[in-house]
């Protein structure tokens, strides 16, 4: 089996921001358009402007000890449960009408933003008796030709289209592990989702997790039918987060591969989707809290999939993966990994810009502190290639 020609990376922390208040870190949002990053903490958006740090890749901390400000925050009124960037968007925008992101709040209605923050709809999603149901996670695409926003509930998925203004189809778990009625039960909460966007059934295939430690694939085309994906061999806790290993090389799809987190769980485990009853690979992450509400970046170099990802014990990790195109289009290389200790507790969030040459992170821990109450640091980050000899 051949190798990968692989470069190891080293990182230089070049701007940073103490979100001091906030203590619940949700998500980043990349515009690589207008150089301008969205983060997400507690109820609050925080918007910073990147512009003079990429035009020259210099360093902030020879200016005001490396602070960076954001130039503009929004408070929404209650805690982000979820936010989802556009999904029909894949890495540059094609226009700015596209950079849109739908994000819910608890006790509040799913909303529709676009980039700079202007609200552009909200969306009420009901459940069977008609009431105003919660959501906890969220999938967003949107397009003139097709805008499908899927909400998870508790028990049930909501599939919505977003150019019509109206619920499409409501997807029934019947869980006997959770009552409805029951509110302080977690089991039986969608609590991710995930959309696939190239190849063999794109924009149409979706996966859900639940916190009754389910995996599910579904089809727009058929929500009748649903596949569970389950390895028998191991005891999984809830899931966390669930994402399609989407992409190409030289035309070619990558189809199959899933990869899911969950709950106090020290690894990231990938599923092959054609074989649902066994677990394919896992990979490392130190685990130190549930890992609810961290995020994976998936880039594309050449042949190889980068994934980056950050752990509670403030590691960044980055993964590099290589498949088999023409053979069945098997993952066939998951040996190169780097893990790199950040000066930081926790690192839930990781996004790459799409040039390769920076990352931005968002640590902090979820309702806890470890040690200390560190708040939520905001992090820009310089990505050097290293070839070793």
């Amino acid at each position: 089996m051949e190798e990968p020609n692989y470069q190891e990376e080293s990182i230089e922390c070049i701007a940073s921001c103490n979100l001091s208040n906030e203590n619940t870190p949700v998500g980043i949002i990349l515009n690589d358009t207008e150089k301008k990053v969205l983060t997400a903490c507690n109820d609050k958006l925080y918007y910073f402007n990147l512009s003079e740090i990429i035009d020259s890749y210099t360093s902030f901390l020879e200016k005001e000890d490396g602070r960076i400000s954001y130039y503009k925050s929004i408070h929404l009124g209650g805690n982000i449960r979820s936010i989802s960037r556009n999904k029909q968007i894949r890495d540059h925008l094609r226009t700015n009408n596209m950079a849109l992101f739908a994000l819910n709040c608890r006790n509040y209605p799913v909303k529709v933003y676009n980039f700079d923050g202007e609200l552009i709809t909200s969306v009420y999603m009901r459940n069977q008796f008609e009431e105003i149901d919660e959501i906890y996670s969220l999938e967003f695409i949107y397009s003139e030709e097709s805008s499908i926003i899927l909400g998870g509930g508790k028990n049930c998925i909501h599939v919505y289209d977003y150019n019509s203004g109206k619920t499409l189809e409501y997807i029934n778990f019947n869980s006997k592990e959770c009552k409805i009625e029951n509110s302080k039960c977690q089991k039986g909460i969608i609590s991710c989702l995930s959309l696939k966007t190239s190849g063999i059934g794109s924009f149409s295939v979706f996966a859900s997790g639940s916190f009754s430690k389910t995996i599910f694939l579904h089809d727009l085309s058929d929500l009748h039918s649903q596949i569970q994906l389950s390895d028998n061999n191991l005891n999984l806790n809830s899931v966390t987060e669930l994402y399609w290993l989407d992409g190409s090389y030289d035309s070619k799809f990558m189809d199959y591969h899933l990869i899911s987190g969950h709950r106090n769980s020290d690894y990231l485990y990938i599923w092959d989707v054609r074989k649902p009853n066994n677990i394919l690979f896992k990979l490392d992450r130190e685990n130190f809290g549930s890992n609810q509400r961290y995020n994976i970046n998936l880039k594309y170099f050449e042949d190889e999939l980068i994934l980056t990802y950050g752990d509670s014990r403030g590691n960044l990790n980055i993964q590099k993966l290589k498949f088999n195109y023409d053979y069945n289009k098997f993952l066939q290389n998951v040996k190169q990994r780097q893990k790199i200790k950040l000066k930081s507790q926790s690192i839930p969030c990781v996004e790459r810009f799409f040039d390769q040459k920076l990352l931005v992170t968002l640590s902090g821990e979820r309702f806890t502190s470890c040690e200390k109450d560190q708040g939520c640091t905001f992090n820009v980050w310089k990505i050097n290639t290293n070839t070793p000899s």
